[in-house]
C-alpha cells in the first residue's frame, strides 16, 4: 500500500492511494493518511483511482478521515475512476457521505461549491 502527497492550491491538501486499502493496507498507511490529510486541517482530494482493492476497513479509515475533517471545518472529496473501488464506495453507501468526483478537475470544482 502506498500514500503519496501530491501538489495541491494552498487550501488544500491531495494525496493518491495505490495498492490495496484491506486491513493490512490500512495498517500500512492509516498513520500517515491522517498525518497528510486530517493533521493539515485543510480540504481533501484522496484519489483511490490506483487501488486494486478497498475493504470495509479501508472504507473506515476514509469515513472516520472525513469525519475528522468537518469537525474542523474542511471537506473531503474522493476521486475514483475505475469500477471496481467506484462499486466498492456504491455498495457501502460512503458516497452518500462523503462526495466522489471523475477525476482531480470535478473533485477540485466539488471542493469549490460546485456540485459533483
Amino acid at each position: 500500500m502506498n500514500l503519496r502527497v501530491l501538489e495541491a492550491p494552498p487550501t488544500q491538501v491531495h494525496v493518491a492511494l495505490d495498492g490495496r486499502l484491506d486491513t493490512a493496507g490500512v495498517d500500512a498507511i492509516e498513520v500517515k493518511f491522517n498525518a497528510a490529510v486530517v493533521a493539515r486541517r485543510k480540504d481533501a482530494v484522496v484519489d483511490l483511482s490506483a487501488l486494486e482493492f478497498l475493504s470495509s476497513m479501508g472504507v473506515r479509515m476514509l469515513l472516520l478521515a472525513a469525519k475528522a475533517l468537518e469537525r474542523t471545518g474542511q471537506r473531503m472529496v474522493l476521486v475514483a475512476r475505475g469500477p471496481v473501488i467506484s462499486t466498492a464506495l456504491q455498495h457501502s453507501a460512503i458516497d452518500e457521505l462523503i462526495p466522489v468526483a471523475q477525476d482531480l478537475d470535478q473533485a477540485r470544482a466539488i471542493l469549490a461549491g460546485g456540485r459533483p
